[in-house]
């Protein structure tokens, strides 16, 4: 079979930089673990080419600027070294950044918006999701509760069903009137978008129980 390789821009699971939020974390977090997962799916590892598929997908205004900096050509910068002059030009420094709970709900919110397809965009959202619940949960300005619920809410009725049925097999003595913990809600979705035609045709969506996962954000209203 063919050897995988990099998406094409504006594909469905190509790496997306949006300009508009340029000037948050949040939007090169995204774009740079995303980007680095088609990497290892495809096997580059040479600094030359990454700096060029970085420069690839953004548009034509941002391209030119991460192009136009020096680290771009000086191939003594490795990636590491690139990625923070890139985000210093844009956000200042990252390494003393402060994550909010405003940023994870704007993550819930996209997801929301576009919801889980497959196991891939799931798991590209959940590193994200992953690396702002642990700031916030070290700030204590969120819980393992309030978050599982959050992430719950980002779930579709394509398979809210199904992950609800999951977490009542794998968890037949959970207390109805408890919520489930982040990590069991997280692994019931990567269980149900494994295979998900075939996972959703295993569980009988009436199964499915009155969960105490609220679909509300603890903080308000829904991003949108």
């Amino acid at each position: 079979s063919a050897a995988p390789q990099m998406p094409p821009r504006g594909g469905r699971v190509a790496p997306q930089f949006v300009a508009a939020e340029s000037t948050t974390p949040l939007a090169f977090e995204r774009y740079w673990r995303d980007l680095e997962q088609h990497f290892d799916n495809v096997g580059v590892t040479d600094l030359r080419q990454k700096k060029q598929w970085a420069v690839h997908y953004p548009d034509v205004q941002t391209a030119t600027i991460m192009k136009g900096v020096p680290a771009y050509a000086d191939d003594s910068v490795d990636w590491e070294a690139y990625k923070k002059v890139i985000e210093k030009l844009y956000i200042g420094d990252m390494e003393s950044r402060q994550w909010t709970v405003n940023d994870l709900s704007h993550l819930c919110g996209e997801a929301t918006r576009n919801p889980f397809q497959t196991l891939h965009d799931f798991r590209a959202f959940k590193r994200l999701f992953t690396v702002l619940f642990n700031y916030l949960l070290g700030q204590t300005k969120i819980s393992d509760t309030e978050a599982s619920r959050m992430l719950f809410a980002t779930l579709d009725a394509r398979i809210i069903n199904a992950v609800a049925s999951r977490l009542a097999i794998v968890k037949p003595d959970h207390f109805p009137s408890d919520p489930y913990l982040l990590e069991d809600l997280q692994n019931a979705i990567e269980w149900v978008l494994t295979g998900t035609a075939t996972n959703l045709a295993l569980i009988a969506p009436a199964a499915a129980p009155t969960l105490n996962v609220m679909p509300t954000f603890p903080y308000g209203q829904r991003a949108t």
